[in-house]
């Protein structure tokens, strides 16, 4: 769902990649976004740790599928 948004957010560093081949754009492209949705994740444990001192459990279930949906993605 989040895709479409950070496309748009990826969009100004076209120029900056425009000298580099399809490929080492693509592996740009994933490892922004895939650093994007960590960061999300890591603000909402820092959240619940600073909130009620313990991280939430459907917080680290979400990250715990997030993390395996993309090492089955990666690896498959």
């Amino acid at each position: 769902m989040m895709e479409p948004v950070l496309s748009r957010a990826f969009d100004p560093f076209d120029p900056l990649l425009a000298r580099f081949a399809e490929s080492q754009i693509e592996t740009a492209w994933w490892v922004f976004f895939v650093m994007v949705w960590n960061a999300l994740f890591l603000s909402l444990l820092v959240y619940d740790w600073k909130v009620s001192g313990r991280i939430h459990p459907v917080t680290a279930g979400g990250y715990g599928w997030f993390c395996i949906l993309w090492a089955a993605i990666w690896f498959f």
